[in-house]
């Protein structure tokens, strides 16, 4: 992730996230490896400004935003802290506003295949109304040029999190905000200090996440092991898959994989099925049930234009020739490495962009 703070230094923007790590519980060392910090609140580093030349209006780009640009590569999600500091023009112009949002940072979304999080302030009477009045300042291209818009409401004095547009899903439900120790903001009707609300969240994401692993697994024709042990197991398989989140990988992640399972499993989205694999032998592996109520909105994800509704020319196996361990998907086993499963799941001719 990467976070551009042009309203706050770079000092303080850490001693938040020390308190949010210490409320939430989040592994410190973590969120360090995945977290990139760019300090432009001592430097006028406004990614956007307006320009009049005889009468020709228009916003050009910066170099601040040529260097977010360059540093957002290969993260995930890029969040700007604010528009008001990042957008030196109108902010009632429609023309303006939707070459900032969809031209200027949407392309860095798009080149990056990530999410751009804008954060904006708005005044005090949207806070208060939310969804009754405007919950944002300015024109409407600031809520049209958006994919989804989220806003921080006040509501019978109470703070509320409301997903007032989203283009490409149904909205989510409001979620009921209180302080905790240190202005650290956690879900209403959890303990104090947020603690185990944080962990009952982090838990559902990483079993959010998984189930679209799975789902992933089961649309490649990879049949996901049931054993706990060994060479073979569920977490090894998945790893082989680019939809497999960072956070279940490995050492570090594997109690965080196994309670994700455990949560699927009990609430039904999770499975054992027998299938036949190359030999006709009747083995087990782990699937998402297509009977499973919904989970964690964890749609199926898309499936790569490419593939034309096709699966892939191989699937990833865990198949050691040393001790003949069973294959990860029926048919012949194919020794496959991460790196070559994401080359056949994206195939790109030479010279072609990337």
């Amino acid at each position: 992730m990467l976070f551009v703070s042009l309203e706050d230094s770079a000092d303080l923007v850490r001693y938040r996230l020390a308190l949010i790590v210490e409320a939430y519980g989040l592994d410190a060392d973590t969120v360090a490896a995945n977290l990139r910090i760019v300090d432009g609140a001592s430097v006028d580093a406004s990614l956007a400004v307006e320009e009049n030349e005889f009468g020709n209006r228009k916003l050009d780009p910066t170099k601040a935003l040529a260097q977010v640009s360059e540093w957002a590569e290969g993260c995930g999600l890029i969040a700007v802290d604010n528009a008001s500091d990042g957008y030196e023009a109108n902010a009632n112009d429609p023309r303006m506003v939707r070459t900032f949002v969809r031209r200027m940072l949407g392309k860095i979304a798009r080149e990056n295949d990530a999410a751009v999080l804008l954060l904006a302030h708005i005044d005090k009477a949207a806070a208060r109304h939310g969804a009754g009045g405007n919950s944002y300042t300015g024109t409407t291209a600031w809520h049209n040029s958006a994919r989804s818009r989220l806003a921080l409401v006040e509501h019978d004095g109470a703070l509320e999190l409301v997903h007032e547009k989203a283009n490409l899903s149904a909205r989510a439900a409001t979620v009921r905000l209180v302080r905790g120790e240190h202005g650290v903001i956690h879900p209403a009707g959890t303990v104090a200090d947020g603690s185990a609300s944080a962990a009952n969240l982090i838990e559902a994401a990483d079993a959010q996440s998984l189930l679209v692993a799975l789902l992933a697994a089961d649309a490649a024709g990879v049949n996901v092991p049931t054993a706990r042990t060994g060479p073979c197991t569920p977490q090894r398989v998945l790893e082989t898959l680019p939809e497999f989140p960072e956070g279940l990988r490995g050492i570090r992640g594997r109690a965080r994989f196994w309670n994700a399972l455990a949560r699927l499993q009990r609430e039904g989205c999770a499975g054992s099925v027998e299938y036949r694999n190359a030999d006709r032998k009747i083995r087990t592996r782990i699937a998402p049930l297509k009977s499973a109520p919904v989970c964690a909105r964890a749609d199926s994800p898309i499936t790569p234009a490419h593939w034309s509704g096709a699966r892939p020319p191989s699937a990833p196996v865990c198949a050691d020739s040393e001790t003949g361990a069973e294959p990860a998907q029926t048919g012949a086993p194919v020794q496959c490495t991460a790196a070559e499963y994401r080359r056949r799941r994206d195939p790109k001719p030479n010279g072609a962009l990337q």
